[in-house]
């Protein structure tokens, strides 16, 4: 009788010379393929999320805000400055606010607040 043959049908294992593998390799196996999905799952796709939103955020908030500042002129802030009222209490509240640095800040994170929430799939 043929060996692989049985009863007429052929066997499910072929005799090539290579033993069924053993059950160290399947649990390493298993191991392995599910530490790849792991990693698949985990890095690549925020990795590539953050990506998107890096050349989202870097490239549109900067031509955005280079847009603002070309439509608004330091000469029109510069005058709208000058109409408020000078007395030493006004100046006084500024500086406790720090103006020149709180105004740009707070503005610049409002737009780039409302720009994040246009973009799709992040905002």
């Amino acid at each position: 009788m043929a060996e692989g043959v049985i009863d007429g049908m052929v066997s499910s294992t072929v005799t090539t010379g290579e033993s069924a593998p053993s059950f160290g390799e399947i649990i390493v196996g298993a191991i392995s393929s599910g530490l790849m999905y792991f990693l698949k799952a985990l890095v690549s796709i925020p990795a590539l999320l953050f990506g998107i939103m890096l050349v989202l955020t870097d490239f549109v908030v900067t031509l955005f805000i280079d847009l603002i500042a070309n439509l608004i002129q330091m000469s029109d802030l510069q005058q709208m400055i000058n109409q408020l009222p000078s007395s030493d209490f006004m100046s006084f509240m500024f500086y406790l606010m720090a103006f020149d640095y709180g105004f740009p800040l707070i503005l610049s994170a409002s737009i780039v607040k409302f720009l994040i929430r246009r973009i799709p799939f992040v905002g």
